[in-house]
């Protein structure tokens, strides 16, 4: 029987209509103390678990901060290196720098078949390979879900990424198509910023939340003291019932002994007069006084 169990039509529990019933009030103060620990259990639950989430997120914006930084320095240190040996123009063009891998002519021409056709043919091995340069960055091509990607590497683990290949066929020169994933460099700077400037205005919080504890636990310690202290008190009633019904019994039994050979000796009696009766109506069909 769960004896936190509610009945549904009056919200009393077992406990409560147990201690009704039987007038008992530390029975009834039990069911009272058992349903607030019961309250703050659920209480301390959550607490600890919106804290695990907070610690959890927190170590993942402390890691995500400290791999973005990273990142940020090392795409700064690309874009000033670019900005060394390729300068852009006034109206941003970057000389050609383009060369591909097994290519002996690199006229424009040339370099979209070969694009094209290292597109059409898919790489399945799932790895980056090398087929050419631009400038001091390698390019490298890899097939993602049935999809043949170009990229600029930066040797760092960071891969710029040039968009569809089917521009390309659109009449996008090669050398504009992989400048294009370099003039990204500025944006991807600032939304790294960005990322990090949010996740650290949440920080404070979060280590709060992660270093807090939970402000009742000396509370209920108490109401489970208090608990404790009415079980030994309802133990001591019931075993002093028990004993007082033992004592009845043992009483009952006693009178018993004493009231049975009073029935006997009753009998006998009843005996005694009959056979004293006999004996005399004897005796007088013999003509012999008693």
């Amino acid at each position: 029987i769960d004896e936190g169990a509610s009945d549904e039509s009056t919200g009393v529990n077992i406990a409560e209509y147990v201690a009704l019933l039987t007038g008992n009030t530390d029975l009834l103060e039990k069911a009272k103390l058992d349903q607030k620990i019961a309250g703050m259990q659920s209480e301390k639950k959550s607490f600890y678990r919106q804290r695990e989430l907070s610690e959890s997120k927190l170590l993942r914006f402390e890691s995500t901060i400290k791999a973005n930084k990273k990142r940020i320095t090392d795409i700064t240190k690309d874009l000033c290196h670019l900005n060394k040996i390729a300068p852009a123009d006034e109206k941003g063009t970057r000389p050609n720098g383009l060369h591909l891998n097994d290519l002996k002519s690199q006229a424009t021409e040339k370099q979209t078949a070969t694009l094209l056709k290292i597109a059409k043919n898919k790489i399945t091995d799932l790895a980056y390979r090398k087929i050419g340069r631009l400038y001091d960055f390698d390019i490298v091509v890899k097939t993602e879900w049935e999809h043949t990607c170009f990229y600029v590497d930066s040797g760092k683990g960071i891969y710029y990424t040039c968009g569809d290949s089917s521009l390309l066929k659109n009449g996008m020169e090669p050398e504009t198509y992989f400048n294009n994933a370099l003039k990204k460099i500025p944006k991807l700077i600032d939304f790294l910023i960005k990322e990090n400037a949010e996740m650290e205005r949440d920080l404070p919080t979060l280590r709060e939340v992660a270093a807090s504890t939970w402000g009742k636990e000396d509370q209920l310690a108490e109401l489970h003291n208090e608990v404790s202290r009415l079980d030994r008190k309802i133990q001591q009633d019931l075993n002093k019932e028990t004993l007082q019904k033992d004592s009845q019994d043992q009483g009952l039994a006693e009178y018993t002994e004493v009231t049975e050979p009073e029935v006997e000796t009753d009998t006998i009696k009843e005996f005694l007069a009959v056979y004293d009766n006999l004996e005399r109506a004897v005796a007088a069909c013999a003509g012999e006084d008693p």
